[in-house]
């Protein structure tokens, strides 16, 4: 199917627009879509309207806010758009393309009571990347976009599906506001991503569709490719959504809008960033005390642990904790899911300052990709302490002199992490001398017996284990003074 079948000549305007054009409608946008930040985006296969039990959850949610009508009627057009880092704006040639992505935006159908109508939607396809809706008086009417595949499908009378060109879908609550979210009442939208080329099968919507189905040109198609896959798969990950809002009778353009950036929830890269749980949670000033930190999702490589500084108020001190605070540098990583550190010295000048003006410290997760930070949602309260702050029977340290997370014997250190498989050299193989031990006990049935208590040591009354449970050295602790 081309591009031609797709689209008819009415859309030639919103395939490209040159630069200048961009620009000056850059110039008259105002935030007029909100939408929260992140979303779980699927494959259109997970939404697809012909498969039964299909429904997945997790809307967008916010907002289109409307310009005064003045009893006008109206027409959106709702589109994906790169997120800033992806326009290709230095390129001239390409620049009719730079507001391309490859995700669809699907407008998921539900009636009174929150039900899902899956006959009421189009089959998810490569000319979803932009929805349109109109707005007569009160009521909401989405333009249906359907395709080949939308030709062959049935009712649940086994009778030809017809979908109208246009629906009316609720009738709106607040004149200047379009709701998006969950209930039915509400604009329903879902992204959804195409496969790449080397991961989708015949039936899949890869990426070379969406592509194909837009741009022309065969050098813009291989430049765009390789901005979406391989190294750069993540880019599909994190979008934009563009509104553009006309009359609908004049088709004058009224008001043209950016929302903030929409990232995956289950990229490592853009997805969300938050802490599940970390322990322990207080050090000596003189630090190496570790910490092990877990996370709610997958960690990207540049994720980091990060103190940051509040005063009593709740309020972050920025730019002081690069002053006041030692940052960690000793660092590992484990399976993507939790960060373990050795707690850095701090000054003790500054751990008395932040005690005494009641500000806080708090640890958190930090990315940072192509110089922007972001911090983890969720931040826990951390404390350093005096290196004699504990006061016992003795001069000593809690943390430094009695060692409370290792035994006596042991120096706290970071579990050195498996190398990679390489020739010669096992991935997965049991730790030590713990898996010797293990074939010993499993090939040698006397050796089992031997230290069973029935096979030899029934009439014996001396206990199984002849070492006594005070036997701990009686030097690690100091003796308390007689009184």
């Amino acid at each position: 199917m081309n591009s031609a079948e797709l689209f008819s000549d009415a859309d030639d305007q919103i395939l490209g627009t040159t630069m200048e054009d961009y620009e000056s409608q850059l110039e008259m946008s105002t935030r007029i879509i909100d939408i929260r930040p992140h979303h779980l985006f699927r494959y259109p296969s997970e939404w697809d309207p012909r498969k039964k039990g299909n429904t997945k959850g997790g809307y967008l949610e916010g907002c289109i806010s409307l310009p005064d009508r003045d009893g006008r009627n109206l027409k959106l057009l709702l589109k994906t758009h790169p997120d800033d880092e992806l326009i290709l704006q230095n390129d001239i040639r390409f620049n009719m393309y730079h507001q391309f992505h490859p995700a669809i935006i699907h407008t998921v159908r539900k009636e009174k009571g929150n039900r899902r109508n899956c006959e009421k939607e189009p089959v998810p396809h490569v000319q979803h990347w932009i929805q349109e809706f109109k707005i007569v008086g009160e009521d909401v009417f989405i333009v249906n976009r359907t395709s080949g595949l939308d030709d062959v499908r049935e009712d649940k009378h086994k009778n030809k599906l017809n979908i109208p060109k246009e629906d009316k879908m609720f009738q709106m609550q607040d004149p200047n506001k379009l709701p998006i979210g969950k209930l039915w009442n509400q604009i329903n939208l879902v992204i959804l991503i195409p496969k790449t080329d080397a991961r989708a099968n015949e039936h899949d919507l890869k990426l070379g569709n969406m592509i194909e189905s837009r741009i022309s040109d065969p050098e813009a198609r291989k430049s765009l490719s390789q901005k979406f896959s391989g190294k750069n798969t993540a880019n599909i990950k994190k979008m934009k959504l563009k509104i553009e809002i006309f009359d609908l009778n004049t088709n004058e353009l009224l008001s043209v809008g950016l929302s903030n950036a929409i990232s995956d929830t289950n990229s490592k890269k853009h997805g969300d960033l938050d802490i599940h749980e970390v322990t322990p949670l207080k050090s000596c000033e003189r630090g190496g005390r570790k910490i092990v930190m877990i996370s709610e999702f997958s960690l990207d490589k540049s994720v980091e642990p990060r103190f940051l500084l509040y005063d009593g108020e709740g309020a972050c001190l920025d730019g002081y904790e690069d002053t006041m605070l030692r940052q960690p540098d000793n660092v590992s990583m484990f399976k993507d899911s939790s960060i373990s550190f050795l707690t850095p010295a701090q000054d003790i000048q500054h751990i008395g300052t932040i005690k005494r003006n009641n500000w806080k410290i708090k640890l958190a997760f930090q990315r940072t990709l192509a110089g922007v930070s972001t911090v983890s949602h969720k931040k826990v309260n951390f404390e350093y302490v005096p290196h004699d702050f504990y006061q016992f029977w003795i001069s000593c340290c809690l943390f430094c002199d009695f060692s409370p997370d290792i035994s006596a014997s042991e120096t706290q250190a970071l579990a050195e992490l498996r190398k990679r498989a390489a020739p010669n050299r096992k991935k997965r193989q049991m730790s030590g001398e713990h898996s010797d031990r293990s074939k010993s006990f499993r090939s040698s049935t006397d050796t089992r017996e031997s230290h069973s208590p029935t096979a030899n040591n029934l009439d014996s009354p001396e206990p199984i284990c002849n070492s006594s449970i005070n036997s701990m050295d009686s030097g690690y602790f100091p003796k308390m003074p007689s009184t």
